[in-house]
Order: structure tokens, then sequence, then C-alpha cells
């Protein structure tokens, strides 16, 4: 194939193979293609098709229908080829040779007013159908937490005078009887009790439906997890929990300091509450730096997950523990992604848990007055 210029200033190919470019042209496109004629030979099939489908190497001349070809598509195609029946755009869902959603189209070759071939072309619908059905989760999930934040706030009011007239009901007892029986104390603990966890859970709910504001600075993300380590030292110490993290050099990073912190806390004080009785615990937390990427790895040798817990660690008000809200990991995750970043979590019962956090590297850098190297968008 040859490019010149003739004296009209167009471009021409000599020697120019149709044949061989159009065939070209077909297999680059991503759908599946193939030529039928009337009496169901296959006349041409692109290479995508071709592995699609499983066909030998050379399908030609064979009878589409008599191939092993999705029951659907090929009543598709002899409602096409029988009844004249034009597909555009029409959305199926194939269960050979794997389950997947599809559109296909039909077009017709004719030739002297009589059509000679069928050409069917077939495109994976599962992007779309899956962005059709993201927006309408996100457009339900924004109604669903307006609906829920309004009611939150509703119930908190009546919640706060409960707890304010349990504490009067208590004092003026109090100036009735100097003492309270045993058992009235007990009953007041466990209304006081209950109370502030009902309170505890409806914070922690609203602040998770409650749009934030981030406030992304450049901040030093191995100082961050130093800080977090530091505070559960008091802890760690009368507890027998090791912590392990070797990272010396700073890593800087643009995120909300107060969130990076907060979903820190939340993971390690998982990892803590998994510490099996009378046994030492150990956590890990490691930097792994990539080209465009970076991830932050926590691991403990706790009492870990089963598949079901595991399954469930997104699912709201789900929880394994007494005391737990069951709304923790999700608030988490949504602040992790709130940093455009990742969060996968592997755990095996009795063995380990390990939650990951993957961010994107920010694309450049500049050093400051003292040589550090500081990323920057």
């Amino acid at each position: 194939m040859i490019l010149s210029q003739n004296k009209n200033d167009f471009l021409v190919l000599e020697d120019f193979d149709s044949k061989a470019f159009f065939q070209f042209l077909l297999n680059a496109m991503g759908a599946y293609i193939f030529c039928i004629s009337r009496q169901y030979k296959v006349l041409y099939v692109n290479e995508r098709a071709k592995a699609w489908f499983y066909f030998e190497k050379n399908p030609i001349g064979r009878n589409f229908c008599s191939e092993d070809i999705d029951e659907l598509i090929v009543k598709k195609v002899r409602q096409c080829i029988d009844e004249g029946e034009k597909l555009e755009d029409e959305e199926i869902e194939v269960q050979r040779p794997e389950k997947k959603w599809m559109t296909i189209d039909s077009f017709f070759y004719t030739r002297e007013r009589s059509i000679k071939n069928y050409i069917f072309v077939l495109w994976s619908a599962e992007d779309k159908r899956f962005a059709k059905y993201k927006e309408f989760n996100e457009k339900a999930f924004k109604s669903l937490v307006t609906l829920s934040a309004g009611l939150a706030h509703e119930i908190k009011n009546p919640l706060q005078s409960l707890v304010i007239h349990s504490e009067i009901l208590k004092r003026q007892m109090l100036k009735k009887s100097k003492n309270l029986t045993e058992d009235i104390q007990e009953e007041f603990s466990i209304i006081d009790g209950e109370l502030g966890r009902l309170n505890e859970l409806l914070e922690n709910f609203i602040n998770f439906v409650r749009p934030r504001k981030n406030n992304k600075n450049l901040n030093d993300l191995s100082k961050t997890i130093r800080e977090v380590i530091k505070f559960f030292n008091p802890v760690a110490l009368e507890g027998g929990i090791h912590f392990e993290f070797e990272q010396k050099r700073s890593l800087w990073y643009l995120f909300d300091e107060n969130e990076m912190r907060q979903i820190l806390i939340n993971l390690v004080k998982n990892a803590i509450e998994a510490k099996k009785e009378n046994e030492d615990l150990h956590i890990k937390i490691h930097l792994k730096e990539k080209r465009d990427s970076f991830s932050i790895l926590i691991l403990d040798d706790g009492i870990g997950m089963d598949k079901e817990t595991l399954d469930n660690i997104l699912t709201p008000f789900y929880t394994t523990k007494d005391k737990g809200g069951g709304l923790g990991m999700m608030m988490t995750y949504k602040m992790v992604e709130d940093h455009g970043g990742h969060m996968f979590v592997d755990s095996q019962k009795g063995i380990y848990t390990m939650v990951e956090l993957i961010f994107p590297r920010l694309s450049g850098y500049i050093e400051d007055h003292n040589g550090r190297n500081i990323f920057q968008e």
C-alpha cells in the first residue's frame, strides 16, 4: 500500500487491498460481527466473534444455527431472516458461552433490490447497564439519605429529652430517699447505658449521611500513622499489643488530616478489638509505594473473620460486637473513597485480618526548603 498525492492535493492509496483493509477494520472493532446468507450459511466472522462463539478455525460455509450458539441469538437471527424483522440496539441476555448482557443490530446487504446477505453486530451491554444501574442507585441513595437524616434528627430530639428527664427523675428520688436501693440503681444504670448507646448510634449515623467538606492539604502520611500508633500506646502497653511500623521516610500526600487520622483510628481499633483472649496481638502497618499509587497495609493476627462476617462488613448495622453500631466500616470506606482511594479487606477465621487502602499517587512533586519531596497535583 503506497500513499501518494495527486494534482488536486488529495491523498490516494495505490495498490489498495480493500478486502484486507476492511477485515483489519472489522477485527479492530470492539464488536462481535458475523455475516450470514439467507440459507444461514456463515460467510464471515471477525476474530472477536470467532473467539467468543468458539468457532473452529474456519467456520465459513457452516450452518450458523447448527453451531453451539446461544438460543436467544439464534432466535433473533431467525426473526430477522425469516420474518424480515430489523434489529436495532436490542438488549438480550445471552447464556452461552457465558452469561452476559449484549445489544444486537442487523444490517442487510442488498444487490439489485433484493436482500442477499445479513450482517449481525453484537456489542457488550454490561458497561451501559452498569452505568444505568449505578445512576439509579445513586439517586435512590441520595433520597434515602435525605429522608434518613431528617428522621434521625427527629428521633434525636426526644432522645435528649429522655436523657434529661431520666436524670431529673433520679435526682427527685434521691431527694425523697437519700439512698436508692441497689435494684433501682441498677435499673437507672441500664437506662443510662441504653440511652447513651442509642445516642452514639444516632450520632454515627448522622455523621455518615451528613455531607462533608474535605479540608485537604499536603500532609506527611508517615507522621499521621505514627501519631495514631502513639494514641493507642497506653492501651497497647497494658494489653500485650505490639505495633510494627518501619516507614522512616516522609510520604507527602494531599488529604484531610482529621479524616485520614479517623480512618486509621477506626481500623486500628477494629484490630485491637480482635485480640485473642490471653494472647498477645501484633499489628503491622506498612506503606507500599508504586509508580502511580501507594497503599497502607494494616495486618493483625487476631481472631479474624468468617466468610459471612467478611461478606457483610459494609452492610449497614451488621455487627458481631455486643456494643457495635454496624456503621464504622461504612464510614471508613466512605472517607477512603472521598480521598479517591479504595479499600480491600481479607481475613481468615482464627488467623489474621488484612486491610489495604490504595490511593492514587500525585502526578508531580516539588521540594521544600529542606529538600523534601512533596507530591502535588
